[in-house]
């Protein structure tokens, strides 16, 4: 050992320091934040006030001695990254899940005054079924279970927009791999940019688990269900790059004429059971439908759960799947023959 260390080459210890915040900088830094109407990044504050870049040596002290200023004065928020607001600066309806999005119970009963919507444990489920529960097309808002955080985070994700969320200009976190956006702070601010450079604001809540402010893109968009854009990430914390595909999703593609009819079925809608529409849907399937299909199309007439949906094509005699085929198909002769007896102890209570 004592070799060894003789033989080790002698390095100059660098005496560079992070810098010492006094309450005069945070002082500065803070006023900085609350005059301004936009965020501000504590990277921006750090070179403009400190001359100090991410090529400092003493920058990732330097960084977090900033952050943490920032976040203990009460007149400044941290909206994500190295992003800070005025307190309070913050718009209001990214705090609440849009109404749109609540389920739809129609109650209706049969002849024999039983629910003819009833849902069912994975049990009951067809075993196909139970595993398309978790198919990132078929979550969203209201209607998932969040998984584990993935321990290496890809650095670009595909994602498909749905029509619900275009009329509305959001976008569900169920499609993002947990873990993707940071689950801290619960509000978040991020900024999409497209490959003209135009940037977009827009807000992540992850308690309500939506993506809000997205609306001017999405109607610039004209396939209403099915448009697949990526999502990258960029060096700059909580900064995106957004890009449009080509070809839509084939399996969640709904056509202009079909989702004119599809709203027609949802303004007729009133009165009647899921399991109408659902029949309804089917129909014009003569040569069957995947399941994801199906469950974009009913979301288009009538909010309704994946699990339901699953449930409905599982214990009704009319929906049946051929012997290695992954898509349904509707048979209007057993119609009558209603839900599937054996089913019954498999209904959710």
């Amino acid at each position: 050992m004592k070799l060894a260390q003789k033989l080790t080459p002698t390095i100059d210890v660098d005496d560079a320091q992070p810098i010492e915040l006094k309450p005069e900088d945070i002082a500065k830094v803070v006023k900085k934040v609350v005059e301004s109407e936009e965020s501000v990044t504590s990277t921006k504050l750090l070179e403009e006030y400190f001359e100090i870049t991410p090529g400092t040596k003493t920058f990732i002290d330097d960084f977090a001695n900033m952050n943490n200023a920032l976040r203990a004065d009460a007149s400044v928020v941290w909206v994500g990254g190295d992003r800070f607001r005025k307190a309070g600066n913050v718009p209001d309806y990214i705090h609440e899940i849009p109404a749109p999005f609540e389920f739809f119970q129609s109650g209706v009963l049969n002849e024999e005054n039983e629910e003819v919507d009833v849902e069912l444990t994975d049990e009951g489920l067809n075993s196909s079924l139970r595993k398309l529960l978790q198919h990132p097309l078929a979550l969203d808002v209201e209607d998932e279970d969040i998984q584990p955080a993935l321990k290496n985070q890809p650095d670009s994700i595909r994602l498909v927009m749905k029509s619900i969320h275009r009329e509305l200009g959001t976008f569900p976190l169920a499609q993002l791999p947990t873990g993707w956006i940071s689950d801290e702070p619960k509000v978040q601010e991020t900024i999409f940019v497209d490959g003209s450079g135009k940037e977009l604001q827009v807000w992540v809540n992850n308690e309500t688990r939506l993506m809000y402010g997205l609306i001017d893109w999405w109607l610039d968009q004209p396939i209403e269900s099915g448009a697949v854009f990526t999502l990258t990430r960029t060096p700059e914390l909580n900064v995106f790059d957004f890009a449009y595909l080509d070809q839509p999703d084939p399996v969640v593609y709904i056509s202009t004429q079909r989702m004119e009819e599809l709203r027609t079925l949802g303004a007729e809608a009133e009165g009647k059971s899921t399991l109408d529409l659902l029949i309804e849907v089917m129909s014009h399937w003569p040569k069957g439908a995947d399941y994801l299909t199906v469950l974009a199309e009913i979301n288009v007439a009538r909010r309704t759960s994946r699990r339901l949906v699953a449930s409905l094509l599982s214990s009704y005699q009319c929906f049946y799947q051929r012997s290695g085929s992954p898509v349904w198909h509707f048979d209007s002769k057993k119609v009558e023959q209603g839900f599937d007896k054996s089913k019954k102890k498999f209904i959710k209570k």
